[in-house]
């Protein structure tokens, strides 16, 4: 089965997969108030662009709504940005 990403709706994708609904998922988007939240409790690191985390956490103000709205779209859509896919692996022995 394909699914475009412009008509994909994670929430009917579950019902029609399965046969008896999940009752214990709840859907519920991300609010600013959690961003913050989870912004303010970031430690303070480098990204794999070098960039510190510092700089949104400073910033919060200015970033939690494109970041809201970020999240929700990544939530409604079941879509995740190619660009925000990057992570370093470190082996730890």
């Amino acid at each position: 089965m394909h699914i475009h990403s412009d008509r994909f709706n994670p929430i009917s994708y579950l019902s029609n997969s399965f046969r008896k609904p999940i009752s214990k998922i709840r859907w519920q988007y991300a609010s600013t108030y959690k961003i913050k939240k989870i912004i303010k409790s970031l430690k303070t690191t480098c990204a794999y662009d070098g960039i510190s985390n510092r700089i949104i956490k400073l910033r919060a103000s200015f970033v939690i709504s494109p970041l809201t709205y970020v999240c929700n779209a990544v939530l409604s859509t079941g879509v995740f940005p190619d660009r925000v896919k990057y992570a370093i692996f470190k082996p730890i022995f």
